[in-house]
């Protein structure tokens, strides 16, 4: 207890620090994720979607921006580096306006609303790929080495807190039926706001320092890294399969094969987040022991079989414990994976190697 509590101290100093604009820009990232990104599937079921067709629309638009992302590098070459994830931020803005108009529509042919949905979300998924490579080179400028760790710590720490609150806000509006709104526009409530914490998001993005690199982008470069590191991208792309062959789908099951309401949803995903936040804080005790590539083969060897037992889950409590686990590891992969971009990764290569990532 005096190790979490002295660890709560230094999370409180660090907030007050030259990065205090980061860290609230980590929650506020996180906010969005929790308040309208988990419930992107929710969203798609209520307005007509199948589960297949759900998880299709967690999956698809990933795809198409991840490819666009690859296209479009190449153009947006000697742009600003701190530009170009504010205009990203912005698009992403954009399209929640999109969606939040969306929700206020009757659109039932099915064609019509996957297709809508698809473009939506793509272009939602594009600006976060498109902002990822080059938010690491520009942070990379704002912290040393030796403060890598304890950031990236306290940064995943406040990225499940937000992703918390914005998960139980939108549960409760759904558990409460709140101004006893139709689910639609209750989820038109929920990307409003989402709406307004990207918005502060931007600002907080202009109030950092700006980056005085350019971007530059090479497919010779992308290939050349590919062949450098092609031990960890398989070993990464082995483990994010593995992930995207259940996680896209495990919402739509709970929903309708399993028949769970909003609230008790909501509870199960929280419980995600909470494993994350408690593995965070053991990691801040011990982590310096192990390297990021440990970390990243523990957590990934065992968070990834876990959607395995989802079937066996026939209480919420067992959901609730399978989900919490499954948070523990899971945020030994992401901090891990963390560390390895920042330490291991020199600063002309970052944009080819987190696209490729």
């Amino acid at each position: 207890m005096t190790l979490i509590l002295s660890q709560l101290k230094s999370d409180y100093r660090a907030l007050k620090s030259k990065l205090k604009y980061s860290y609230f820009e980590a929650f506020l990232s996180s906010f969005v994720v929790g308040i309208a990104e988990s419930f992107f599937a929710a969203f798609s079921i209520e307005k007509g979607m199948s589960t297949i067709q759900s998880g299709m629309l967690l999956s698809l638009p990933l795809i198409l921006a991840v490819g666009a992302n690859l296209l479009f590098n190449f153009y947006m070459r000697h742009r600003s580096i701190s530009q170009q994830v504010q205009r990203n931020t912005l698009l992403q803005t954009l399209s929640l306006v999109g969606l939040i108009l969306f929700s206020l529509t009757d659109v039932s042919q099915s064609v019509l609303v996957f297709g809508s949905l698809m473009i939506l979300y793509s272009v939602y998924w594009y600006g976060f790929f498109s902002s990822q490579p080059v938010w690491n080179i520009w942070i990379s400028e704002l912290i040393t080495d030796s403060e890598g760790h304890e950031y990236f710590a306290l940064r995943t720490r406040l990225t499940q807190i937000g992703i918390i609150i914005g998960l139980v806000l939108g549960g409760a509006l759904f558990q409460w039926k709140f101004l006893n709104l139709t689910p639609t526009h209750l989820f038109g409530l929920l990307f409003s706001a989402a709406f307004v914490g990207q918005l502060f998001k931007y600002y907080s993005f202009k109030k950092h320092v700006p980056s005085n690199s350019v971007m530059s982008f090479s497919f010779n470069k992308v290939k050349h890294i590919f062949n450098q590191n092609r031990s960890f991208f398989s070993t990464y792309g082995l483990f994010n399969a593995s992930l995207f062959l259940s996680s896209p789908y495990v919402t739509g099951y709970l929903l309708t094969s399993r028949n769970l309401n909003y609230f008790d949803f909501m509870v199960v995903t929280v419980c995600l987040f909470i494993g994350k936040i408690t593995s965070t804080y053991v990691l801040s005790l011990y982590a310096k022991k192990l390297t990021p590539i440990k970390l990243m083969v523990i957590g990934g060897l065992i968070a990834a079989p876990l959607p395995l037992l989802w079937p066996y889950c026939e209480t919420l409590q067992a959901m609730y414990l399978l989900n919490f686990v499954s948070g523990m590891f899971w945020a030994l992969w992401d901090v891990g994976l963390s560390l390895s971009f920042f330490k291991n990764i020199s600063a002309e290569d970052k944009i080819e190697t987190v696209t490729l990532y």
